[in-house]
């Protein structure tokens, strides 16, 4: 006969009741949280003193947010986004035309060892020192492949005022219309590629 809740709070230290937490998840509730929520995973747990802090993390795969504040003033980092010459510089892409809503803007990778790979996006909207975005296929790398049948993701660029100079936000959403042949890798690859580009842009920003 299995032990009732009571009995195991009564007769377990607290340091355990992590062992208590996972009893209960091993009868079954934790397959159906699984089941209802595959984005739910477990952290590990952290022991301090007495107590064990449990956490909970819900993981999406469908949305990459990154965040940095800039010590450049709104209108300069605004200017890095929407002048094709600075967006260039710290992206790492040969642009031609301007960003103009409504209409798409090309160019080329300039990375060394992705000079082969093709840049297009959509722009969507542009509203000064507040808000520029715009549709693309994320880690659209294989020339062989035709993207224009996915649906793209969107990328959205905010910024806010700061007390350093500027907030800088990026998001881009949409990955869970992205085949699932090829979405986590292309995830995982955005999400360290924003990572980076938000070095980047620091530093350009950062030039007189």
């Amino acid at each position: 006969m299995r032990p009732r809740w009571d009995e195991l709070k009564e007769t377990a230290r607290i340091p355990d009741r992590k062992k208590i937490f996972f009893y209960f998840l091993g009868r079954g509730l934790w397959s159906r949280i699984r089941q209802a929520r595959p984005e739910i995973k477990i952290l590990p747990c952290g022991v301090r003193r007495r107590s064990c802090n449990l956490k909970v993390a819900f993981m999406s795969t469908n949305t990459i947010r990154k965040a940095i504040e800039l010590a450049a003033p709104v209108s300069r980092v605004w200017r890095a986004l929407t002048d094709p010459a600075e967006f260039g510089q710290w992206f790492g892409v040969k642009l031609r035309g301007r960003f103009v809503p409504g209409k798409k803007t090309r160019g080329r990778i300039t990375h060394p060892g992705y000079e082969h790979i093709k840049f297009e996006v959509a722009v969507l909207r542009m509203e000064p020192e507040k808000l520029f975005s715009y549709s693309w296929h994320p880690y659209a790398t294989d020339s062989s492949v035709d993207y224009s049948k996915e649906t793209p993701t969107l990328v959205v660029f905010r910024l806010r005022k700061s007390k350093l100079g500027t907030l800088l936000t990026v998001t881009e959403s949409g990955f869970g219309k992205i085949p699932a042949g090829r979405r986590p890798e292309a995830f995982r690859m955005n999400n360290w590629g924003w990572a980076s580009q938000m070095k980047n842009i620091k530093r350009h920003v950062a030039k007189k």
